[in-house]
């Protein structure tokens, strides 16, 4: 995971660079890919400490390395070539199945069950933006 998305963080750099943001100068991008890239390196474990309660929780018999393993070998197809202009989402979409594929082996589930369990730090994301976004009013109250 480390070394393949170091790759993912010198693409993104280098497009960065060649698009409009490059006026933020090359410390300013240089600290914010980084900044972003150790942080999606620790959000991979906080989604794979969801994805091991949401894949109990449909009835699954694995552990917490097991939704890490899928979560981090999945997740390569993405880091390596996901950020390509264009065609970046084929790859996005390809490590979603091989996530749902490899939860759907180590946890002994049905593929429904196991892409349940694994778009659901998604869903929760999705859902606490919706909601702090209502709270600070920047989208009509949900609730």
């Amino acid at each position: 995971l480390l070394s393949v998305s170091l790759i993912y963080l010198a693409a993104t750099i280098i497009l960065i660079l060649s698009g409009p943001l490059a006026t933020l100068g090359v410390v300013g991008i240089a600290s914010v890919a980084v900044f972003s890239w150790v942080m999606s390196i620790l959000i991979v474990f906080v989604m794979a400490a969801i994805v091991y309660a949401a894949a109990k929780l449909l009835g699954g018999k694995g552990d917490y390395n097991a939704a890490f393993k899928a979560l981090v070998y999945g997740s390569l197809p993405s880091q390596a070539l996901g950020w390509l202009p264009f065609i970046g989402f084929i790859f996005s979409v390809w490590s979603l199945y091989i996530q749902t594929k490899g939860v759907s082996k180590l946890y002994k589930l049905g593929t429904i069950r196991s892409f349940i369990a694994v778009i659901s730090p998604s869903v929760i994301i999705l859902i606490l933006i919706l909601v702090f976004a209502s709270l600070f009013g920047i989208v009509p109250k949900i609730f």
